[in-house]
């Protein structure tokens, strides 16, 4: 089946013979698919009798920023955290709060016009209080959830944490945070940037209302 599907690269087809596996084992109640792609929601087939249940997951617009233009600064510095403000800095930054509205009002409304069941959950909730994301999970999901438990193998987060962790065992073991945007000066004194996201996603029920 593996090979077949490799072959064929259709998603819909996928799904349904990995359906079909977990039919025929007559014991799996529950599959977690953890694919960051929305084509790989849009392509599950309709004909199926396996209730899907989306967890979109949604960072701070403030710590995405913080993380897009570090990467920005050492992919001009060599690697170094050298900062100039100027317009190559202006324009990152405009690109990475347009990326995050874009990104995550396309997720929502594919959610929304496909009748998907869903539940919000914001990154830092997941990361900072665990416990209290842990039970919404399990009140939505219907079976038990034990965040705290995640981690005991080596890697496995590395979907919720970002694809660069996945070779780095000691760090990919936990669920841990990026807190650098709390303290971060320009996240600070860009704070007018922001708002209009903030108050986009609070409206829309993807962020807390500030």
């Amino acid at each position: 089946a593996d090979a077949e599907l490799r072959q064929s690269g259709d998603l819909a087809h996928g799904y349904r013979l990995l359906y079909g596996a977990a039919r025929e084992t007559g014991d799996v109640h529950l599959l977690v698919d953890s694919s960051k792609r929305l084509r790989a929601l849009l392509q599950r087939p309709p004909d199926t009798e396996v209730e899907a249940r989306v967890v979109f997951l949604v960072k701070d617009p403030r710590g995405y920023f913080v993380s897009h233009y570090r990467k920005w600064l050492r992919s001009r510095n060599n690697g170094r955290l050298k900062f100039r403000l100027g317009l190559a800095f202006l324009t990152e930054l405009a690109v990475a709060l347009v990326s995050w509205w874009y990104g995550n009002r396309k997720i929502l409304r594919a959610l929304r016009t496909g009748g998907f069941s869903y539940i919000v959950l914001s990154y830092e909730e997941l990361v900072l209080e665990t416990a209290r994301a842990g039970a919404r999970l399990a009140d939505y999901l219907g079976t038990p959830v034990d965040l705290d438990s995640f981690g005991n193998n080596p890697g496995q987060l590395h979907i919720l944490r970002g694809n660069a962790l996945r070779h780095d065992p000691d760090r990919s073991s936990r669920l841990t945070y990026d807190y650098r945007w709390f303290y971060d000066p320009w996240v600070r004194r860009l704070g007018f940037a922001f708002r209009p996201l903030l108050r986009w996603g609070a409206r829309r029920g993807l962020l807390p209302r500030v």
